[in-house]
């Protein structure tokens, strides 16, 4: 009962991003909803689920925005399974640290989706500073409060 909560919780997040871009855009940057839940479940169950997870949601973006179809997957999929098996590797990652890896996170799935869709080098320096630092902020902000939750309830059980 709770795997299928935390998969509802996790399709309504992936809803939610992909259909109201207007209303939870912060100075035009969507926060990647999917990439936080990703981060957040391979911390919590290791590598395999975050790979797995990271699969599922990205094969739901790519249906979702068929350019290039394999990218989101391939990329969360990466994402998940290397943020869990940081989890794994290490004993307790404190927050800081989450909040870190959730950056190369974000940047490796950037630079995946962008090396899937033969990007050049100029060319992701471009999408980069046009709207992905911004992103890559608001998404760090997000997954850095939903961290600082989740590590705070964990001290208190």
């Amino acid at each position: 009962m709770r795997n299928l909560l935390i998969l509802l919780f996790g399709f309504v997040l992936l809803t939610a991003q992909v259909t109201l871009k207007d209303v939870v855009s912060v100075f035009g940057a969507v926060p990647d909803f999917s990439l936080i839940f990703v981060a957040a479940l391979a911390l919590r169950f290791g590598p395999v689920a975050g790979a797995w997870t990271g699969f599922l949601f990205g094969i739901a973006q790519d249906a979702y925005v068929a350019a290039h179809f394999g990218a989101d997957a391939l990329a969360l999929c990466t994402v998940g399974y290397f943020v869990g098996l940081a989890e794994e590797q290490v004993l307790k990652l404190d927050t800081i640290v989450k909040i870190l890896l959730l950056a190369i996170a974000f940047f490796a799935r950037l630079a995946i989706r962008s090396w899937f869709s033969d990007m050049g080098l100029g060319e992701f320096a471009e999408s980069l500073l046009s709207g992905g630092l911004v992103q890559g902020a608001v998404t760090l902000a997000l997954g850095s409060i939903w961290f600082v939750l989740v590590s705070s309830r964990d001290r208190r059980v």
